[in-house]
């Protein structure tokens, strides 16, 4: 792995981890949604970069990035989840 490649596996690892972080720290603040939205526009970019520079174990990189994503971004994934569950379930709470 070059060095430029674990610069952006790293930047990636910790942009998840800054997410997490905010998720659970920030959610009474005003820009709560901003940063997060901010964050995962980012994270997504970063994954493009992983995916289009890696030349070997494509596979395996896709996997990594997809479960890094889906770690880091899990506010996105739970607010979709409940809002198929409110549609497919009859209606809202």
């Amino acid at each position: 792995m070059s060095k430029k490649q674990l610069a952006l596996w790293g930047s990636f690892i910790l942009l998840e981890v800054v997410t997490l972080l905010v998720y659970s720290n920030m959610w009474m603040k005003d820009l709560y949604y901003y940063l997060l939205a901010g964050l995962g526009v980012i994270s997504i970019l970063l994954a493009y970069l992983i995916i289009s520079k890696q030349e070997k174990y494509i596979g395996l990189t896709i996997f990594l990035v997809v479960i890094g994503i889906g770690i880091g971004q899990w506010w996105f994934l739970e607010g979709l989840l409940t809002q198929a569950g409110w549609i497919f379930g009859n209606g809202a709470p």
